[in-house]
C-alpha cells in the first residue's frame, strides 16, 4: 500500500484507530440514550456521523468554512482521527518523488501544509479524541440517568417463596 512501514508509527495507527472506535461507541451510546426511540436514535446517529463526515477537513477544509461553523470541528472525532493518521504518516518524511507530471509533494511536511497539519504534534490529536470519548461516554451516562428510561410494570407479590428445583419454578403462597 506504500504506507510509512516504521513500526512504532503502526502501533501509533492501531492506538489511534482504537480510540477512534471507542469514541464512535461512546456517540452511539449518548445517541441510544438520549433518544426517546430506537428511531430517533438511528437517525440523530445519521445526521451527527454526516456532519463529522463533512467538518472533518477531508472534503472542506476547515479554514474554508464560515467562523461559527468552524467551532463544530471540535467535536468531529473524524476530524481529529484524520489529523492524527496523517501526521503519523506524513510527519519527518523526506524521500518523495513528484509524478510523472512534475506535480507533487517532495516532504511530507507539505503534505501536512497543504490539509493546515503543520502546526500540530501527533499528541493533540490524540488527546482530543480521548477527551471526546470520556465526554461522550459521561454524557451518555448523565442522559441515562436522567432520562430514567422505564421498562413494563411488573406486579408486586408479597408473601411469594420460589424454589428452583431441575428448572422448574415452583411458588407457594
Amino acid at each position: 500500500v506504500g504506507l510509512n512501514p516504521d513500526p512504532i508509527r503502526f502501533l501509533w495507527f492501531i492506538a489511534i484507530t482504537i480510540l477512534t472506535n471507542f469514541s464512535s461507541i461512546g456517540l452511539g451510546f449518548l445517541c441510544g440514550c438520549a433518544a426517546p426511540s430506537v428511531e430517533a436514535a438511528t437517525t440523530i446517529g445519521q445526521t451527527l456521523v454526516a456532519l463529522m463526515i463533512l467538518f472533518s477537513g477531508f472534503f472542506i477544509h476547515v479554514d474554508s468554512l464560515p467562523v461559527p461553523l468552524q467551532g463544530l470541528t471540535y467535536i468531529s472525532t473524524i476530524r481529529w482521527a484524520f489529523m492524527a493518521f496523517m501526521i503519523n504518516e506524513f510527519d519527518g518524511e523526506n524521500d518523495y518523488k513528484p509524478s510523472s507530471q512534475g506535480v507533487g509533494y517532495t516532504t511530507g511536511q507539505q503534505v501536512l501544509h497543504q490539509f493546515g497539519f503543520d502546526d500540530w504534534s501527533k499528541w493533540e490529536p490524540v488527546l482530543y479524541i480521548a477527551v471526546l470519548l470520556g465526554s461522550f461516554h459521561i454524557l451518555a451516562f448523565i442522559m441515562l440517568k436522567v432520562n430514567r428510561i422505564k421498562y413494563m410494570d411488573v406486579p408486586k407479590y408479597e408473601n411469594i417463596k420460589q424454589s428452583f428445583e431441575l428448572g422448574r419454578v415452583k411458588s407457594t403462597i
